[in-house]
């Protein structure tokens, strides 16, 4: 016959809450949290102890190093109290006639001088009552040895100390980082503003190489080699077309330009010479050639011409044998303009306007007579 393997009481309890589905895992109120530890067997102290290990992370053995230590500070601080010595030092205090900081400073280094010695505090501390109770509930079946407990505490007490003393380090380093970090938001601040201010100054940089870049090029578009040029070199064939027609029949030279290199040349030739610089034409050949030139380029360009033209002292230059041949080019400058003003001393071009103003000058003053 088989025999069944007994089972423990929390076994047999576990097998019951299977054989129930009772959910094991979720509990909605501490009602059923202690239904559920009764059934488990599961004492108070169990409970306790796990939620200090789970909960916050502590053992038995720390918080009997933390019970101990504050034994030892109560401890410490009921000798004060028991000796009246708080009475005694704040007597001390104020005979110094201390205020503020300097007070407070005064009274704790008169309580060090009162505090008992630290070594006779803890022997007397674990030789009491209270110590030797605590003990026994932090340690179950463990007996005391009070050697090894005053050992123990001293060591704590220590590393109480360095740990202490650590704190106050870290706290003034931690102060000096928050300095720095102040420190650093205001450099950064300030680096902030000078990026800023950078910013501006590329963007007016940027806004200036634009300007100067269109000035340029405006410039090398208006210079005489720029657009004008190559127009003008593209309608040298036209515009010599256009003098050769306002001279035709008007005098015995041709005048015509040129291009060389980067600029225009003109040149007079004659039937008997080679052609020549402008330049050393005579002064009729020059006015003629002018007004020749000018007609020729009104006739070229696209341009909106004025109403009026003006000729200043055109015939200076002018012998009887050219006055013909000026007064032929001034009838074709009529038919260009409405109105042409001719400015001259010379009577024999009186005949060749339809109005004359005439301007004397009498006692230093200029009088005009129609």
């Amino acid at each position: 016959m088989n025999q069944m393997l007994p089972c423990t009481i929390k076994f047999n309890n576990y097998l019951l809450i299977m054989a129930k589905k009772t959910d094991i895992e979720k509990i909605d109120n501490y009602e059923q949290l202690i239904e559920k530890l009764k059934l488990w067997e599961v004492s108070p102290q169990e409970t306790w102890d796990l939620v200090q290990k789970i909960k916050f992370n502590t053992s038995k053995k720390t918080i009997w190093k933390m019970r101990k230590f504050h034994m030892y500070i109560e401890y410490r601080g009921m000798s004060l109290i028991d000796d009246k010595v708080l009475d005694k030092v704040e007597i001390l205090a104020n005979k110094s006639k201390l205020m503020g900081r300097a007070h407070m400073i005064e009274y704790f280094k008169n309580v060090k001088k009162y505090l008992p010695n630290r070594v006779d505090s803890i022997k007397k501390l674990v030789n009491s009552d209270l110590y030797k109770s605590s003990f026994k509930f932090f340690n179950k079946n463990k007996k005391i040895d009070i050697r090894l407990e005053i050992k123990n505490l001293e060591k704590l007490i220590a590393e109480q100390k360095s740990i202490a003393k650590n704190i106050n380090t870290k706290e003034v380093e931690i102060e000096a980082c928050e300095e720095n970090v102040l420190e650093s938001i205001k450099m950064v601040g300030t680096f902030e503003q000078k990026v800023e201010n950078l910013r501006e100054q590329k963007q007016e940089y940027q806004d200036l190489q634009r300007e100067f870049a269109a000035y340029d090029l405006y410039m090398r578009c208006m210079h005489p080699n720029g657009i004008a040029y190559d127009v003008i070199k593209k309608k040298i064939p036209v515009i010599n077309e256009e003098i050769a027609k306002v001279l035709a029949n008007i005098v015995d030279f041709e005048v015509f330009f040129e291009a060389t290199g980067n600029k225009f040349d003109i040149f007079i030739k004659h039937p008997k010479y080679e052609e020549r610089p402008i330049e050393m034409a005579s002064g009729a050949e020059k006015s003629l050639s002018a007004m020749a030139i000018r007609l020729a380029l009104l006739g070229v360009s696209s341009l909106p011409t004025g109403d009026i033209f003006i000729l200043d002292e055109p015939g200076t230059a002018l012998d009887e044998d050219n006055m013909s041949g000026f007064i032929r080019i001034l009838e074709l400058i009529k038919v260009y303009f409405k109105n042409v003003l001719l400015i001259s001393h010379l009577d024999s071009l009186k005949d060749c306007v339809d109005m004359q103003i005439v301007i004397d000058k009498k006692k230093g003053y200029a009088r005009v007579n129609q």
